[in-house]
Order: structure tokens, then sequence, then C-alpha cells
């Protein structure tokens, strides 16, 4: 039984690699242009140009912001209120205040902060 199911799902995989997925699509004059948005080619924005639509993802457009800062502050807060959780032990050890500072404060404040500091741009 173990062989027959073996066998059906090698010759599955084998005819499923010819088979094409819904992918786009490019044609040879449209190749190395750029997509064209639906709503540039419609009649409803008879006044927008591709040049006004594009944009650029590159570092000098990206406005910077104080999420690191925010990240460090929030890490670091978090971070000592969470180590206040081993005063709850009979024996606390340096340990314990060291891990809890971590991955509290690596883990819940900094992305908190980060998230938080994003929202201010740098002037």
């Amino acid at each position: 039984m173990l062989r027959v199911a073996t066998a059906v799902t090698v010759a599955v995989a084998c005819l499923a690699a010819p088979v094409r997925g819904q992918g786009p699509r490019l044609r040879t004059m449209e190749r190395f242009a750029p997509p064209q948005p639906p709503w540039l080619a419609s009649s409803r924005a008879p006044g927008l140009r591709a040049s006004q639509l594009s944009w650029r993802a590159d570092s000098a457009t990206i406005p910077r912001t104080y999420w690191l800062e925010g990240g460090l502050i929030g890490g670091v807060v978090l971070g000592f209120l969470g180590s206040g959780l081993c005063r709850l032990g009979e024996h606390p050890s340096i340990g314990c205040y060291l891990v809890v500072f971590f991955y509290v404060g690596g883990g819940i404040g900094f992305p908190a902060g980060a998230l938080i500091g994003g929202l201010f741009p740098k002037r």
C-alpha cells in the first residue's frame, strides 16, 4: 500500500511540472515597459500621467524617524520594569534579572518603542 501511494505521489509531482501557474505574462513589446496601473488607462482619470503616479523606493525618499531611539528607550525601560518580576521569588539570582531583562526588553519593549518612535519624523 505504501509503495502504491509513493508511486502515485511521484507520478503526480512529475506530471505537475509542465503545468503553468497564473503568473504575469509579458508580451514582447511590453517586456521592458513598467506595468500600467489599471486606473491610468481608464477614462475616469484623464488628467493623470504615468510620471505623476510613479514613486521610487530608495533610501533618499524614505523619511528618517526616531525608530531606533524609541526602540532602545522602550527596551531598556520595559526591561527594568520586567526584571522586577524576579523579586517575586524567594531568592532571586542575577541570572533571573538578566534573562527577564533581555527577554522582556528585547521581545516586547524594543518593538513597541520602535513602532512608537517611527511615528515621529526627524527634522
